[in-house]
């Protein structure tokens, strides 16, 4: 459960107020300084709320990604989602564990809006070596999914 309260005291600092306005002008290029441990995930978790579209987040490694994932849930309210690297190198002939492809395609499908159309309020938290090999497309995605409820069958 987020920490209540954080995101509105984050708010009401001037330096954050001054961040945000840029990241939301579209602005390249925007420096933070001084901040360590959770204190990073804080300021993403901030911008993040006040986002329209989905935030990416990518970090230098897996054990980063995933430790700033917890953080991030710490913080946000909405979704935070950690989009794994496969476990696999590319050389490997061996599939990719079933664990990973299935994180990877739910995370792939909810930014897809595949669930619902709705994607703001959302956070995908990567490793940089989870974005390097190509993704299926949003269309391939949306072709291949087969949605059953309760009581229905699939031939």
């Amino acid at each position: 459960m987020p920490l209540l309260g954080i995101l509105e005291r984050l708010d009401s600092s001037d330096s954050f107020r001054r961040l945000a306005e840029g990241v939301a002008a579209g602005s390249r290029e925007q420096s933070v300084q001084g901040l360590s441990g959770a204190s990073s995930a804080l300021v993403v978790a901030g911008l993040a709320a006040g986002a329209s579209r989905p935030v990416l987040v990518v970090l230098e490694g897996a054990e980063r990604a995933e430790e700033a994932a917890v953080n991030l849930r710490a913080f946000f309210p909405g979704e935070v989602h950690l989009f794994p690297r496969w476990e696999i190198l590319p050389t490997d002939r061996s599939e990719p564990h079933t664990d990973i492809l299935a994180e990877r395609l739910s995370v792939l499908d909810r930014l897809s809006g595949g669930k619902s159309p709705a994607v703001s309020g959302l956070i995908v938290v990567a490793p940089i070596q989870a974005l390097l090999p190509l993704t299926v497309s949003r269309q391939w995605l949306r072709d291949q999914t087969l949605c059953l409820r309760t009581g229905e069958q699939a031939d």
